[in-house]
Order: structure tokens, then C-alpha cells, then sequence
């Protein structure tokens, strides 16, 4: 076999490498993925490292995994070249509570390469691949902070040449708790690719994958006039033999339905689209790679979002979680249920082999309620309540024969006696009242009974002195201004003289003419304190009770016409017939002839009896005379 060159071989890739993606000016310096992956981040000008929303993210920042609310997977794929393929294929999967998983596979396949030997004769064709494997974790920490990792393997092949290499790149993302209406929705993130760097060697050269620090920010914008919403991305990038540069990108978002791409990197525009039905989204871009590239380049992603959000796989589980305790809940109460009836039926019978049938209808009626259809304690609770209709028939037939008894042995030797009896004790202890209706008793059931009449005679006479001396400790208290016990007295007397309709009338006269005049009393000092409260619609309330029990007192008038009209004063000019003296009042107080500003101000007040401003100088003048 024709010895191959491996000078050649490797002269290939990096020929492919530093032509076809990294531009004259970075040719050498990075990755082959380096370009980045999917056509939505492509489209933005690979301003995609603060707000990755698809499982490109993987490529991206993994530290954005852990914000995805449902599993997707996308599928990315560009041609290059002629034949030449570029692709990429991702998989989120979050967790509840572990985090967020991440899987993804790109692949570089470049074919018609061809081999010569030393002397440059060709020796067939051959390809070159490229692929990278992906494993991701992301997991949101506190300060709206999510980190991540993505672990990742190198594979390249060339002719008969294979190696791979291990590398690792990390990732954050930044959500800051701004103000409302500051900037909502700001996200900024910072990603390293190549923290570990993976390093392959084919044939004899040596491929190392240099570190990439990506670090950007993306900002939400409504847009409601246009239906929709924006974003802008902003991402700089600086790798390790490499001048920092910039990614700018910019999103429109239709409706979460359509959207409009276009971005800026490397001194190269790039256009994208997409589009969004149900659980699946198509994306679009359009552009150059770098600037070295020979011709613009399509790219297809389409992303498929599977299964339920977070919040609904919560509130299922939830749901589930509620329904197995109720479903516990359930088994227990039911063998709670079992072992208060077994329990209930053992001490029913016992309580009725011991004859106790009260008890043991009580437990036979537990278990019904628990169990209505029992046959057993239906049989029991039948026994048992006719055992206590039995016993209470007995016990109802000698009650009634003791109740005759009784009431006829009182009837013949009793009556009479007894109420003699209590009618003394009541005279004894002055309740007269109670005393005549037990003489009345004995003389109604014995008209001719002569001690009865005798005793009512005696009561009378009594009652008539109690009432005397109650209606003069009324007047008593009436002269020293203790109205209050002044008419308990006299409501005493009301009920000594409750069969004497006369007496009962007087009496009640007497209480009214009391009650109305300490109402007024306790009306017109209710008024005066509110008043010297400034409560004056208070005040007013009360001077006006006073007035409807002595209509004439001049003094309440005045002092009701007072309150009303600080009650409802208001600010308002003087009135020009007024103003004059209203001023002459005013000269008046200021040369201290307090007396006189009050007599002026209060003429002026029956002008206009509502002016706030005439109140408050009648105030300080008055303020003035109390203080002289």
C-alpha cells in the first residue's frame, strides 16, 4: 500500500479549520465548533449567552438549563461548502428538585478530501469528522443566580487517525431583582467553553482547543402598539490568542408566535426567522460564519418542547400526593369506624345482661350511626328501647299513683296551713305583696275563713304605711338632687299600690315630672361639655333634647343658636354691609377693649351666623376676657 503523508493529512484540517470558519484573522486560534450552533443564536449574531431558550443552551451557557419549565429537544443543521455538513442535536430534561439535565451531540463531517503521497500523487479520497458529546447539569442557586456545567468529549477522525479528548465548560446566568418597571426581564450571563480543555492528536500535530470567556446581557422591550415583544442581545468575547470582540443581536417577537431576527459578529450581518405552532418551533438564519467564508449559508433548527411545565408536573404530583393521604385518611377512619362498632356492640350487650338498657341503647345507636344497616344492632337497639318503654311505663303508672296521694293528703290537711304559714313569714320580712296573695289563696279556697280576712285587713294597713314613708324619702332625696333613687322609691311604692288603680296613677305623675327634669339636666350638661369640647354638632344634638323638654329656656336657646352655628360654620367672605364694623371690632380688640370687639363681632353674626371667621374672632375676644 502507497505510504500517505501524514504532513499532508494534517495540512488538510487546518487548511479546513482556518479558511473555512475561523477567518484569516483567527485562523489557528479556536475551536472548530467555535462558530456556535443553531440557527435562533446564529441568527442574533451569537448574542446568545445571557438568554439561551433552547437546548442549544447546552453549547451556549449551560447555566441556563435550569430556567427551562418543560423537556425539549432540537435538531440543528447547516450545509457547508459543497457537501460538507455541520449539525447539532440537544436534549433538556428538568427535574423537580435535582436540577436539570442536559444532552447533546454536534457533528463536523467534511468529505472529498484527498490523499497524496510525498511525490503529491493522489491516493483516493478521504473525510475528516468532528464531533463533540455533551453531558449538562444546571441548578438555580439563591440571588436569582443558576449555575452549570457541561462535561463534554472531543472526537475527531481523519483517514485511518482517530483521538479523542475530554474538556468541561461552565456557565451563569444572573436574574437581578431590579425595582418594577426597571428593566424587567434583565438577564446577564458569563460563559467559559474550554475551562477544561480537551486536546486530540491526529497523525503527527497535535490539536488544543483554546478557552473562550463569552460574557453578555439581554433585555426584554414591549412592544404592545405591535402585538408583540423585543429582545436585545449583547454578548464580548475574548479567547486566549484573541482581541475581544462583539456579538450584537435583536429579536421580535409577533404574538410568542413569529419572530424577526438580525445580528452583528466578526464585521458580518446575519438574518433569521422563526416560527411557533403548539409545541413546535422552526427556526431560520441566514449569513456568513466569518468573514472569510466563500458564500452566506442556510441554517435549519427545529425545536419540540415534550411533555408538561414544572408547575404542572408539581400540581399533579401534588394532586397525587393529596389523593394517597386521602385515600389513607380514608382507610384509617374506616378501621376506626370498624373497631368503634365491634367495640360499641361488646358493651351494648353488657349493658344489657346487666339491665342497664339506657347504656345499652346508647351504644346500639353509635353503631347505627356508623353503620345504619347493621343488622345485629338493629335487633339490640329494638330489645333494648322495648325494655325502657317497659320501664318507663312502671315507673310513669307509680308516679301518677304517688303525685294522687300526695296531692290529696295536702289538699285535706295542708292547704290551709301552708299558706297561713308562708303569709306570716312574708309579713315578717315585709313583703306585704307576697303575704296578701297568701291570705287571698286560703280565702278564696274558704270564703268564710275569718283569720284570712282579718290578716288581708292587717296587710292593707301596712302597705299603706310603707307607702306614705316611700313618698316621703322621695321628696327627701328629690330636695337633696338624688332624682334617681328619688323615683326608685317612688316605683317601690308603684308596685305596693299595684291593686289600686288611683294610687298607681298619682305615683306615675309624680315619676314623670322627676324624669323630665333630669333628663333636661343631664341633656343641658351633656350640650355645655360637648361644647367646651368643640363638639359642636354633639353639642347641638343635645342642646336640642333639652329644648324639647322646657321649649321656652332662653338659655338654651342661646346656646343651641351657638352650637349650630359653629357646628356649621364655613369659610366665607364678610359681608359687605358688615365688613365696616366686622374691621371695627378688629380696632377694637387690637387697642385691648376686648368687651366691645365681642359686642361688634356678635352683631355682626346674626348677618351671617355660619362665618367661620366671625366665630374664631368671638373666640379670642372671649379667650381674652376670661384670661383678664
Amino acid at each position: 500500500m502507497p505510504r500517505i503523508h501524514k504532513a499532508s493529512l494534517v495540512l488538510a484540517v487546518l487548511v479546513f479549520t482556518a479558511a473555512g470558519w475561523a477567518g484569516a484573522q483567527t485562523a489557528g486560534t479556536q475551536d472548530i465548533f467555535h462558530v456556535g450552533v443553531g440557527a435562533r443564536a446564529l441568527g442574533m449574531g451569537n448574542a446568545y449567552v445571557a438568554m439561551p431558550q433552547d437546548p442549544t443552551a447546552i453549547y451556549w451557557n449551560p447555566g441556563a438549563l435550569d430556567l427551562f419549565e418543560r423537556r425539549s429537544a432540537t435538531f440543528f443543521y447547516a450545509r457547508l461548502f459543497s457537501g460538507d455538513t455541520y449539525s447539532f442535536v440537544g436534549y433538556v430534561h428538568p427535574t423537580l428538585a435535582l436540577g436539570t439535565f442536559g444532552f447533546g451531540w454536534g457533528h463536523l463531517g467534511v468529505g472529498g478530501l484527498t490523499a497524496r503521497d510525498e511525490h503529491n500523487v493522489a491516493q483516493g479520497d478521504f473525510g475528516f469528522s468532528h464531533d463533540e458529546f455533551y453531558f449538562a447539569f444546571s441548578k438555580q442557586i439563591p440571588y436569582g443566580l443558576t449555575v452549570g456545567v457541561t462535561a463534554k468529549m472531543v472526537r475527531q477522525a481523519l483517514w485511518q487517525f482517530t483521538d479523542s479528548g475530554l474538556g468541561m465548560d461552565l456557565g451563569i446566568v444572573w436574574q437581578p431583582s431590579l425595582p418594577a418597571g426597571t428593566l424587567d426581564g434583565l438577564q446577564v450571563g458569563l460563559a467559559i467553553q474550554n475551562a477544561l480543555s480537551p486536546s486530540t492528536r491526529l497523525a503527527e500535530g497535535s490539536n488544543y482547543l483554546p478557552h473562550d470567556i463569552r460574557m453578555g446581557v439581554a433585555v426584554p422591550v414591549g412592544l404592545d402598539m405591535l402585538r408583540g415583544g423585543m429582545r436585545i442581545y449583547a454578548d464580548i468575547e475574548k479567547g486566549d490568542q484573541l482581541d475581544p470582540q462583539l456579538h450584537l443581536g435583536t429579536e421580535y417577537l409577533y404574538q410568542n408566535r413569529a419572530a424577526l431576527r438580525i445580528g452583528f459578529t466578526g464585521g458580518e450581518l446575519n438574518f433569521g426567522a422563526g416560527y411557533r405552532q403548539g409545541d413546535f418551533t422552526l427556526d431560520y438564519s441566514y449569513g456568513r460564519f466569518a468573514s472569510g467564508e466563500i458564500s452566506p449559508s442556510h441554517r435549519f433548527s427545529l425545536t419540540v418542547e415534550l411533555g408538561k411545565t414544572r408547575a404542572q408536573i408539581a400540581k399533579e404530583i401534588e394532586e397525587q400526593r393529596a389523593r394517597e393521604l386521602a385515600e389513607m385518611a380514608r382507610r384509617q377512619a374506616e378501621w376506626e369506624r370498624r373497631e368503634t362498632i365491634d367495640k360499641s356492640l361488646r358493651q351494648g350487650r353488657k349493658f344489657l345482661e346487666e339491665g342497664d338498657y339506657y347504656a345499652a341503647y346508647r351504644e346500639f345507636a353509635r353503631v347505627l350511626a356508623l353503620d345504619p344497616e347493621n343488622p345485629e344492632a338493629k335487633a339490640l337497639a329494638r330489645q333494648a328501647d322495648e325494655k325502657i318503654n317497659e320501664q318507663l311505663r312502671k315507673e310513669a303508672e307509680e308516679q301518677v299513683q304517688k303525685e294522687k296521694a300526695e296531692a290529696e293528703r295536702l289538699r285535706k290537711e295542708r292547704f290551709a296551713k301552708e299558706h297561713m304559714r308562708k303569709g306570716m313569714a312574708f309579713m315578717e320580712t315585709g313583703e306585704y305583696l307576697q303575704a296578701l296573695k297568701e291570705f287571698q289563696t286560703i280565702l278564696d279556697q274558704q270564703p268564710d275563713n275569718d283569720v284570712a280576712k282579718h290578716w288581708i285587713e292587717q296587710v292593707h294597713k301596712e302597705i299603706n304605711k310603707q307607702i306614705e314613708s316611700l313618698v316621703r324619702q322621695a321628696e327627701q332625696l328629690l330636695r337633696q338632687g338624688r332624682r334617681r333613687e328619688a323615683v326608685r322609691k317612688l316605683r317601690k311604692a308603684q308596685e305596693l299600690a299595684a291593686d289600686r288603680p288611683q294610687v298607681v296613677k298619682f305615683l306615675e305623675g309624680k315619676i314623670n315630672s322627676i324624669e323630665q327634669q333630669f333628663d333636661f339636666a343631664t341633656s343641658y350638661q351633656q350640650g355645655i361639655t360637648y361644647y367646651s369640647q368643640k363638639k359642636y354638632k354633639a353639642a347641638l344634638q343635645a342642646f336640642e333634647r333639652a329644648l324639647k323638654l322646657q321649649p321656652n329656656n332662653e338659655e338654651v336657646k342661646r346656646w343651641y343658636l351657638d352650637a349650630k352655628s359653629r357646628a356649621f360654620a364655613k369659610d366665607e367672605p364678610i359681608d359687605k354691609r358688615i365688613k365696616a364694623k366686622y374691621l371695627q371690632g378688629l380696632d377694637y380688640f387690637t387697642s385691648g377693649d376686648y368687651e366691645k370687639a365681642l359686642q361688634v363681632w356678635e352683631e355682626c353674626l346674626k348677618f351671617q351666623p355660619y362665618n367661620k371667621k366671625i366665630l374664631d374672632a368671638i373666640d379670642q375676644a372671649r379667650e381674652k376676657l376670661r384670661k383678664k
